[in-house]
């Protein structure tokens, strides 16, 4: 979960004030992926969204502490992103 904490990252939750405001990523966002991690980095955050999606009840602030917002709203933050990201990048 290192990506979504990193403060310039597309990730970035906290750039977000409720969740119910974030869409799930921009194609231009997606677009700036490559540039930002490998093919091999893209690929374990890509399985880490998958797992996360099919695992509501863990606790992602554990691995989040810094963010200021519940554990459902990471889950459903994480949701989010993956739909986008599978929109793109389909399995």
């Amino acid at each position: 979960m290192q990506f979504i904490q990193q403060s310039g990252s597309i990730f970035s939750a906290n750039q977000h004030n409720d969740v119910s405001d974030f869409a799930g990523l921009s194609i231009d966002a997606i677009a700036l992926l490559p540039e930002e991690y490998s093919e091999e980095e893209l690929s374990g955050i890509f399985e880490a969204l998958r797992w996360a999606t099919k695992n509501p009840g863990y606790d992602f602030r554990s691995l989040l502490p810094d963010l200021r917002h519940s554990n459902g709203d990471i889950y459903q933050y994480l949701c989010k992103i993956e739909v986008s990201l599978e929109k793109y990048y389909p399995v």
